[in-house]
């Protein structure tokens, strides 16, 4: 392999501009943001965050109908996008959402809760 000094001296020589080093990604961070909206129909709740810039795999959404959020967390949507339409809830039932992001370092910690009553 040829020294990295080396390298940036004969691109630099060339009249060209040397690439930056790369900077790792590191953790995902806390998503923000969380909003919960009623959905278009009968059953379904949008929702929508802020969405991460660099470094995104995917974001996981889960729910609970827990109002201390302490039990019954489940996997509710799995995607790339920063907003979600989940259908098949129950009507007139109380939900609890939370995201987080995961990237190459892994998973990032899970957002504030966001909560809907479903139409």
């Amino acid at each position: 392999p040829l020294d990295p000094a080396w390298r940036k001296a004969r691109i630099v020589g060339a009249g060209m501009q040397p690439a930056d080093d790369p900077v790792p990604v590191g953790p995902m961070p806390k998503i923000t943001g969380l909003v919960a909206t009623q959905g278009d129909g009968d059953g379904e709740i949008d929702l929508h965050w802020n969405s991460i810039k660099r470094g995104l795999n995917s974001y996981v959404v889960e729910r609970t109908t827990d109002p201390a959020g302490q039990t019954g967390w489940g996997n509710a949507e799995v995607g790339t996008k920063s907003s979600v339409t989940l259908s098949g809830l129950v009507s007139g039932t109380r939900y609890w959402f939370r995201v987080r992001a995961i990237g190459t370092a892994g998973p990032g910690p899970w957002s504030d809760p966001a909560t809907k009553m479903v139409p």
